[in-house]
């Protein structure tokens, strides 16, 4: 499309990020959380995490992390687990460009062991069961993950 008033008058106007709620040249921080939680909230799910593609140099949860409302605690376990880079979900996202989807588990590692077990524990009692994920990229072609 040619020109953007257009898809809004089409009603192609996203809900979460529509321009009528932009403020200014640019969100802040807070706008932001609220409209991905209002997003999360209209696709039918309670949390959201948005990071970096995990490279050989930087392979932390924490450093990778840009934005999300999941619980400090479970922020602070899975950090400690240190199995972010090796996740399910980014095995899998390294395999396709097709949005995936989980019920349960794909945060954690692809071993089975006492510490996955423990994690999908933790992620469901917090309610994080069911994870849907696509690949962003920027104009520079740095691949980033998106999850409700």
């Amino acid at each position: 499309m040619e020109r953007p008033e257009r898809a809004v008058d089409d009603c192609a106007e996203d809900a979460a990020f529509s321009p009528s709620k932009a403020v200014g040249a640019g969100a802040s921080f807070n706008d932001g959380k609220e409209r991905l939680g209002e997003m999360a909230k209209l696709a039918g799910f309670d949390f959201y995490l948005l990071s970096v593609f995990p490279r050989g140099d930087r392979t932390a949860f924490i450093e990778n992390r840009l934005i999300s409302n999941w619980p400090l605690s479970l922020v602070g376990f899975y950090e400690a687990a240190d199995l972010f880079y090796c996740s399910r979900l980014v095995t899998a996202m390294k395999r396709t460009i097709v949005p995936i989807f989980c019920k349960e588990g794909l945060f954690a590692g692809s071993a089975a062991n006492q510490e996955n077990r423990r994690l999908n524990t933790l992620f469901q009692l917090h309610g994080l069961k069911n994870t849907f994920a696509f690949a962003l990229h920027d104009a520079d072609l740095k691949q980033y993950i998106f999850a409700f």
